[in-house]
């Protein structure tokens, strides 16, 4: 697709035109180019604001004109070529660069946007959006491109305001709609993007809402077109005339003869201002048998020739001019009409293009009030809210308008296609979709106010198979404003509103609705009508019901209902949903009201619930004492043992280059199916060919001891990959070293089209870290070490024996959990969510459905949570305890070897630095007497104990930190903050507060943390970093934790933390010796009694409270000997 771009030059009066392809315009965007206009231009807009004064070099930038492909005539005229389908938006007037991301994300979740950038000024953000008709073609003709663009646009406006917190400037809908060259950095660009599908209209949409004429005349009835607010007008009139006319003759009669009225009936409508043959037809209605029609015509004809001042004086009372003054004045400036769905009257103005009615709210109604005191009418807030809350004003349902307005159904069938996109493995799953669309539609009609749609789909997969976006694309544009995707269980009331409110309610992550929550779900589905009352209402009235439901989840464990669970209609996907497709919407919903104009069927009957009780019985939840019963015994069918599971085992081999630019090439490839033992085991292994070995790290080429001769003849990566997808096709569970492994084979896969087969994904890193979690073996060496698995500790494997190393570690892993000691086998639980293992007593999993889990669940990819992992009783194993411990069948390691230890310092390092076995300065060790000025450490607490801090190369926080130091560092500059590394932490300190950054767990993500504004140690749940509390906000870089830092002092600034000082507690009192009297104190007469919060508690009042008067004779003592010493020196005295 070619684009326009137009450069302007004012000063010599020229014109160039030059042709773009879109591809190449959003590469160019992306940089600026060396004269940087874009960004002298953003720095001196603000100051331009309000004045003429324009940017000098703003000809330099050329304008872009998406919709059409435009060439030049012999003369020099611009010509229409090609007309592209693109509707241009704008989002002006944003406040920074956040609100043109957020709007930029926002309108990414639809996939007819094309594109979205931000534009020169760096204040607005610019939206393509496609457009086509319903057979894919776009109109060639001039005039139907016109008439496609206007309605185009107006509904890009519809679809498009409804997600957006700012307003879309709207513009008249023209083809040189365009915009100026601009830099963006990271522009949202789908070329691929799907169309909506409109018809050729043979119109302009709403005339009168384009071309929108004021009328300065100041009388009403000469304002009205002839119809029936006319002819009500003029009928007020008359009959305003004919009563004065009667007044003027009391004693008239009917039976005297029309002659005596018709003269003072003919000057009454003269002076009221009724045209003459408005007036004649009147009263032939009125006196039809009293005369004839040619003395009545004469009678006004004479009259109205003879009389002067022509509706000088008004036919009606003060209070009914400005009625119909003020309704002519309503209806002349706004267009009204009373959402019957949401229950609120709609307004959009007719002196400007507007394509869309917003709700009336009081700043709305106050600005009516003062416009229509402005034009001269003596009118009260209270007078224009009887208007807007009157039969005056239309009742507008949009469901019924929408669905009333279809064009016949063309006979494809569009409701079992929608279907076909979610793939699934269920063959009734296109007819239930079937029933239920129809079933919901037939509920927008109303045509069952018995009963309520009670079945809801259950979408259920993995994430990112895009299941919520399908559910969102089953409204029409028209319609989405009525889609929510979750429902506040915690109301009722507010729950049995959203029955009336929305269209589709989407229940998101199913999964996480408890099992009483179900319960009132239930209730929802099959619910007819909610009778409620209103806020601020009198009176309860019954609420017409619209909503359906649908569902998605990630877990498979979902419905709890012991009884059945024939209203929801369970399936897995497979695959991801493909919803960049261009859907018809109109024929979509066209086949629905046909098929229910024909009777069809759209319940669930006998033999569809009995098809879904048997299709969801698979996610169905078992209570935790059947899963026990589950996990000790099993069903004999037919007599057969059963099968292993088939494990496989891959590990890759991978250089990663310093520059981070560069692609990762993986130069190994190994696989092994069953353990080393069985008779059928499959291996492969091989070097692959290297593409570009000039970015092979120098650490590489010695593990491989400078021998390329291998990596630049070995097989290429697709061959591997094939062969791999052909030999091991079928396994149940995948063994992996680490996630990055997984990373790194999933994107060979996808290179090459493939797919890796659905399965379960054990890591061996993380069962080994939860066995021993002070071990932290992140190396494969290291873990071989501590397992006593036989290999090459140092160099380069082989890939077969990869392969084998990995299984025997698996194997090794296994044994130590199905051994452990009695001591050693705690109760673990388990969340239906999840598969992180809990104590039964651990404060994550309170309140929350549990069922039983063993150690065993390791193997499957289990994992222990973190807080238990810091109990006592939860830590298996220490390194000393794996290093003495053996299992049967392994070698024992090499006694000449040295014990591979994680830490190591340098005893001459001016810095005081520790490094990991694995950082480059470790490796520089290459002669004897560098190694003699290195020392070993057993941990990093013992490094920390000798003052040395963690290196910044091995770090993690710090690898990331020197990756994007000049961004770190200029933006910390730009806005006053200052960072500083220390000790694998980067502590930033603002203007409100204190923070670091640090990165722990086995996914190495960042984690932020707040410096304690009170007290807040709670021994229940400890943090990493004393102190400090973790911050609810997850980001992935540095750069992007900063950006919240910044928000939150901003926020803190306008909202600060009130801190209360503490109370000061009274003084002890000395001691008072035993013979002297302590004297009362009686508060001072101005002194203020303590507050109750502000008293001390009951010790303190206690131990500060007036001694009391020892009587005469009596000996206080703590202790019997005290008593006995007393009892002498009293005798002796």
């Amino acid at each position: 697709m070619k684009i326009t771009l137009i450069r302007k030059d004012e000063e010599q009066g020229t014109e160039a035109l030059s042709l773009c392809d879109t591809d190449a315009f959003f590469e160019k965007v992306k940089t600026e180019n060396k004269a940087g206009h874009i960004s002298e231009l953003r720095e001196i807009l603000p100051r331009l604001a309000g004045s003429s004064a324009r940017y000098v070099h703003i000809d330099k930038l050329p304008r872009v004109y998406p919709a059409v492909e435009y060439t030049r005539k012999q003369k020099g005229e611009k010509r229409m070529k090609h007309y592209n389908g693109l509707v241009q938006l704008e989002v002006n007037r944003l406040a920074d660069l956040y609100e043109v991301e957020y709007v930029k994300r926002q309108v990414e979740q639809l996939p007819q946007t094309f594109a979205a950038f931000c534009g020169s000024s760096g204040r607005s953000v610019k939206i393509w959006v496609r457009f086509a008709r319903t057979d894919g073609s776009l109109p060639t003709a001039t005039q139907e491109v016109l008439l496609f663009h206007a309605h185009a646009y107006r509904l890009a406006v519809t679809c498009y305001q409804p997600m957006l917190p700012f307003g879309i400037t709207l513009k008249e809908p023209d083809l040189m709609q365009s915009c100026r060259m601009t830099v963006d950095e990271q522009p949202y660009y789908n070329p691929s993007s799907a169309p909506f599908c409109i018809e050729q209209p043979l119109a302009l949409p709403d005339e009168e809402t384009f071309r929108q004429r004021k009328q300065n005349s100041e009388s009403a009835p000469e304002r009205m077109t002839p119809g029936c607010e006319s002819m009500q007008i003029f009928a007020l009139m008359y009959q305003s005339a004919r009563k004065r006319a009667l007044a003027e003759m009391e004693n008239w009669k009917r039976d005297d003869g029309l002659e005596p009225l018709l003269p003072h009936l003919v000057e009454q409508c003269f002076k009221t201002g009724i045209p003459e043959e408005e007036a004649v037809q009147r009263t032939l209605m009125h006196y039809f048998h009293a005369t004839d029609t040619e003395t009545i015509r004469t009678a006004f004809g004479n009259g109205y020739r003879e009389m002067k001042g022509f509706g000088k004086k008004s036919g009606f009372s003060k209070e009914q001019e400005a009625t119909f003054r003020l309704e002519e004045f309503l209806k002349r400036r706004y267009e009204f009409r009373f959402n019957t769905v949401l229950d609120e009257v709609e307004y959009r103005q007719r002196d400007s293009v507007h394509f869309y009615f917003k709700p009336l709210d009081k700043r709305t109604r106050n600005s009516i009030a003062l416009c229509a005191l402005k034009e001269g009418l003596q009118v009260w807030d209270r007078d224009i809210d009887r208007f807007l809350t009157s039969d005056f004003v239309p009742l507008y349902n949009p469901v019924e308008e929408y669905l009333c307005d279809l064009p016949r159904w063309d006979g494809t069938d569009r409701i079992r296609a929608l279907a076909r996109l979610v793939p699934c493995g269920n063959p009734h799953w296109e007819e239930l979709f079937y029933r239920w669309f129809l079933g919901m539609v037939a509920h927008w009609r109303g045509m069952d106010r018995q009963h309520g749609n009670s079945t809801s789909p259950l979408l259920v997969g993995s994430q990112g198979f895009r299941k919520s976006t399908y559910c969102r694309i089953l409204l029409p544009p028209e319609l989405r404003f009525g889609y929510a995707d979750s429902l506040d269980f915690s109301s009722k009331q507010e729950a049995e509103r959203a029955l009336g409110r929305f269209f589709l309610i989407n229940l998101d992550e199913f999964d996480q609705i408890t099992v009483n929550q179900q319960g009132f779900l239930k209730h929802l589905l099959q619910k007819p009508t909610a009778n409620l009352r209103k806020p601020y209402g009198t009176s309860v009235r019954e609420l017409r019901r619209y909503a359906s439901f649908i569902g998605t989840s990630n877990q498979k464990d979902l419905l709890t209902d012991p009884t059945g669970s024939r209203r929801f209609i369970c399936i897995e996907v497979t695959d991801p949903i493909d919803t960049n497709v261009t859907i018809d919407y109109r024929q979509l919903y066209a086949q629905a009201m046909h098929l229910l104009y024909k009777n069809e069927r759209y319940w669930l009957n006998d033999e569809d619930e009995a098809v879904l009780r048997q299709s969801n019985s698979e996610f169905e939840q078992i209570s935790p004492l059947e899963h026990l019963f589950h996990c000790n015994f099993s069903s004999a069918t037919n007599e057969k043992e059963g099968e292993w599971m088939r494990y496989l085992f891959v590990d890759l081999l991978w250089n990663t280059p310093k520059r981070p630019e560069m692609e990762r090439e993986i130069y190994g490839f190994c696989c092994q199916l069953g353990w080393p033992w069985e008779p059928d085991i499959k291996t492969f292994g091989r070097y692959l060919r290297v593409e570009h070995p000039e970015n092979i790290t120098k650490q590489t080429k010695r593990r491989m001891n400078n021998n390329l001769t291998t990596l630049r003849h070995g097989w290429t990566l697709a061959h591997a990959v094939d062969v791999f997808m052909r030999t091991f096709s079928q396994y149940d569970v995948l063994v992996l070293w680490n996630r990055e492994t997984l990373e790194m084979l999933l994107y060979a896969l996808a290179r090459f089209g493939k797919k890796l087969p659905a399965s379960r994904i054990v890591f061996v890193q993380t069962i080994l870290n939860a066995i021993a979690p002070e071990a932290q073996a992140d190396a494969l060496q290291d873990g071989m070490e501590l397992l006593h698995v036989a290999g090459k500790p140092g160099g380069m494997f082989l890939p077969k024996e990869r392969a084998g190393t990995l299984s025997q570690l698996f194997e090794v892993l296994a044994w130590h959990l199905r051994k452990l000691p009695e001591e050693k086998r705690l109760p673990l639980v388990q969340t239906r969510s999840s598969n992180i293992l809990h104590a039964p007593d651990c404060p994550a999993v309170r309140g929350r459905s549990l069922r039983l889990a063993d150690w065993g669940r390791f193997c499957d990819g289990g994992r222990v949570c973190k807080l238990c992992q810091k109990r006592e009783r939860y830590k298996l194993y220490t390194r000393e305890e794996l290093l003495q411990r053996r299992s049967p069948g392994r070698e024992e390691p090499e006694q000449s070897k040295p014990p591979l230890l994680k830490w190591y310092y340098r005893i001459d390092d001016p810095e005081k630095r520790f490094h990991a076995g694995s950082c480059p300065c470790c490796q520089r060790r290459k002669t004897e007497e560098e190694r003699e000025l290195w020392r070993a450490l057993q941990s990093a607490e013992e490094a920390r104990a000798l003052g040395l801090r963690r290196c910044d190369q091995c770090s993690g926080i710090g690898k990331r930190f020197e990756n994007d130091r000049e961004k770190i560092l200029d933006y910390c500059a730009k806005h006053g903050l200052t960072c500083e590394l220390e000790d694998d932490q980067l502590k930033v300190a603002s203007g409100c507060g204190n923070w670091k950054l640090l990165v722990h767990g086995n996914d190495r993500k960042l984690w932020l943390y707040h410096k304690n504004t009170y007290n807040k140690d709670d021994p229940l749940h400890p943090t990493i970093v004393p102190g400090y509390h973790s911050q609810a906000h997850r980001a992935k870089t540095i750069l992007e934790y900063l950006e919240y830092i910044v928000r939150h002092d901003a926020y803190r600034r306008n909202r600060p933390v009130r801190v209360y000082p503490k109370c000061a507690r009274k003084q002890e009192p000395q001691k008072v010796e035993k013979t002297q009297q302590s004297p009362r104190t009686l508060p001072m007469k101005n002194e203020k009694r303590k507050k109750k919060g502000d008293r001390p508690g009951k010790d303190a009042r206690r131990e500060t409270a007036r001694p009391k008067r020892e009587k005469k004779g009596v000996v206080h003592a703590s202790s019997l000997e005290e008593l006995l010493k007393l009892s002498k020196c009293t005798d002796s005295d």
